[in-house]
């Protein structure tokens, strides 16, 4: 009898080969997987705005996007959170900055080159994406939108479940 790989073993293989993929993909442009999962995640959270030196500032009517919220948002612990924002700080594509009223809390905000680098990087993202999903037609075939509705249900399954403390698996 033939051996089946489990889920959970096929899911880990598919991340690991995507993961390592997309860092191949993204770097010359100095950046990892991580890095730019978090930059996405800036990116879809606000546009900046620039001063004429370049640096970005926050709207006054937008809450600040904060390192907290980045961990959360990406299941990560907040010590890696805060090594990925001093990455991308150190590398010009993000301003971090102090939030009034919160003394450790630390917003964050794309700078104007981290929008450019992060508009480079969608795009070789999305190709590596289509690339990676042909065999299924294209993410917006029956079968891709399966795939993400699939593994989206599966990612809040597991959220609910760990909110209502059944603590299952990690997604980490």
């Amino acid at each position: 009898m033939r051996h089946r790989p489990s889920l959970g073993a096929l899911v880990w293989s598919l991340s690991l080969r995507w993961r390592n993929l997309t860092d191949r993909a993204l770097a010359d442009l100095g950046l990892t997987h991580a890095q730019f999962a978090a930059l996405d995640l800036l990116g879809q959270s606000s546009e900046p705005a620039f001063s004429g030196s370049g640096q970005a500032h926050t709207p006054s009517s937008a809450p600040p996007f904060i390192q907290s919220h980045l961990a959360r948002a990406l299941d990560i612990s907040p010590i890696f959170a805060s090594k990925l924002a001093r990455a991308l700080e150190r590398d010009g594509l993000i301003a971090r900055a102090s939030v009034a009223g919160d003394a450790r809390a630390r917003g964050l905000v794309l700078t104007e080159r981290g929008s450019t680098v992060l508009r480079q990087a969608r795009s070789r993202v999305a190709a590596l994406e289509a690339r990676l999903v042909e065999p299924l037609g294209d993410s917006e075939t029956q079968a891709g939108l399966a795939m993400r509705i699939l593994l989206r249900t599966l990612i809040a399954h597991e959220n609910g479940a760990r909110e209502q403390g059944l603590r299952g698996a990690s997604w980490r």
